[in-house]
């Protein structure tokens, strides 16, 4: 359990979308399902103070989220989570809105290493790329 997690720096971003078809949705386990790439970008994090959480994501030159948030401690048996807000900042993504919720996950095995954050975003408001508000995906931050 990690109690004091610093996670300013650069991060590797992506986003997917799952989309079973009918006959993949019936399939048992571990057969793969498809899945879309959704959006893939740069995460710079200025702050992570205390638990507070403050970054740009930066898909392209003029396309940028301001991103804020909190860490949530992690418990005896949960990992520590990353609670954020995604908001447009720049003039093609004014208005976007989306809700970042990732768990961070530190390697048992090396102690001192950076974490991967895992987890799902929502557009909260229509997507910038065109999906509609409500449309939840997976994502992973890797260490740049």
């Amino acid at each position: 359990m990690n109690s004091q997690i610093n996670l300013i720096g650069n991060w590797d971003y992506q986003s997917f979308l799952v989309k079973p078809t009918s006959d993949e949705w019936e399939t048992l386990p571990p057969k793969p399902v498809t899945a879309n790439k959704w959006a893939k970008g740069k995460l710079t994090i200025a702050e992570s103070e205390s638990s507070r959480v403050l970054g740009e994501l930066v898909f392209a030159p003029d396309i940028t989220l301001s991103v804020h948030g909190r860490i949530l401690p992690a418990t005896e048996t949960l990992p520590a989570v990353l609670e954020a807000t995604g908001e447009g900042s720049s003039e093609a993504t004014e208005g976007a809105v989306y809700q970042i919720t990732g768990w961070i996950i530190f390697d048992p095995i090396k102690e001192i290493a950076r974490p991967t954050i895992r987890g799902s975003i929502l557009a909260v408001t229509p997507d910038l790329g065109g999906e509609p508000i409500g449309t939840v995906g997976a994502f992973v931050l890797r260490p740049s």
